[in-house]
């Protein structure tokens, strides 16, 4: 059956008086959700060795939407070595920051670009 995980919970259990006299415990097999776990932080290490080492400049971004639900700006939040080896850019400079402030890009352009490149596929 192999090895199993189980998380313990104990309880101590008080009388009118608020004295103990029993301590309950309590168990839950969290097995399956230490090897998804365990999956997932393999899987995000796989991921991060590409991100690191890809020689392409790569960042990740974050859509802001405005109230009508049109894309108006972006924040960068993570690029690799590879993007600061082919933007004007230092670290530091980048990460958090809008594309609006960063770029320079209205938030018209941005929209404009998006649009333009969701449709190459």
């Amino acid at each position: 059956m192999g090895e199993r995980t189980f998380l313990i919970i104990d309880q101590c259990l008080q009388d009118e008086n608020g004295r103990n006299f029993a301590v309950q415990s309590s168990s839950i097999d969290i097995t399956e959700r230490k090897q998804a776990e365990a999956g997932l932080q393999a899987s995000e290490q796989k991921l991060r060795t590409l991100f690191d080492t890809m020689t392409e400049g790569v960042a990740l971004n974050q859509v802001i939407y405005d109230e009508k639900g049109e894309m108006v700006d972006y924040r960068i939040l993570e690029v690799n070595e590879a993007f600061y080896q082919v933007a004007d850019y230092q670290p530091g400079q980048v990460v958090g920051n809008l594309a609006t402030r960063l770029y320079g890009m209205s938030p018209e352009t941005i929209r404009a670009f998006w649009e333009a490149h969701k449709k190459c596929h």
